[in-house]
C-alpha cells in the first residue's frame, strides 16, 4: 500500500488509524515527506463488522468522507482552508484484525460529468 498512488490507511479493529500512505498524506497536504504530522480520526456511522466476508473475500466497498485541513504557510499568519471529498472506498480485513483502506479519488473525480 506504500506504494500506491490512491491514498489509504490501516485502522485498527477499535477504529483508529494507525498508518497512511504517502498518497494519502500529499493528498491532505501534508507534502512529499513533509516534516508535518498528519492526525487522523476515523468516525463512522455503522460499525464495521468484525467478520466481514463477502463471497469467502473478507472485503467490502463503502463511501467515505474524508474532511481536512491545508494550511497556508506563505503568510506569517497561518489560514486554515477546510476541504472535504467523498469518495468510493475499498476496505479490507487483513489477517491481524486491523482494516486496509483504499481511498478511489479518481472514480469521485468522475462522478460529476
Amino acid at each position: 500500500m506504500e506504494k500506491d498512488t490512491c491514498p489509504g490507511f490501516i485502522s485498527d479493529d477499535y477504529g483508529r488509524v494507525t498508518w497512511t500512505n504517502e498518497a494519502y498524506r500529499m493528498m491532505v497536504g501534508q507534502g512529499e515527506g513533509g516534516d508535518r504530522q498528519v492526525f487522523v480520526w476515523l468516525a463512522m456511522k455503522e460499525k464495521v463488522p468484525m467478520a466481514v466476508t463477502v463471497a469467502g473475500h473478507k472485503a467490502f466497498t463503502c463511501r467515505v468522507r474524508v474532511q481536512y485541513q491545508k494550511y497556508d504557510t506563505c503568510r506569517v499568519n497561518l489560514k486554515e482552508k477546510i476541504s472535504i471529498v467523498t469518495v468510493p472506498c475499498d476496505v479490507w480485513r487483513m489477517d491481524s484484525g486491523c482494516f486496509a483502506w483504499r481511498l478511489d479519488v479518481k472514480a469521485a473525480l468522475c462522478l460529476g460529468r
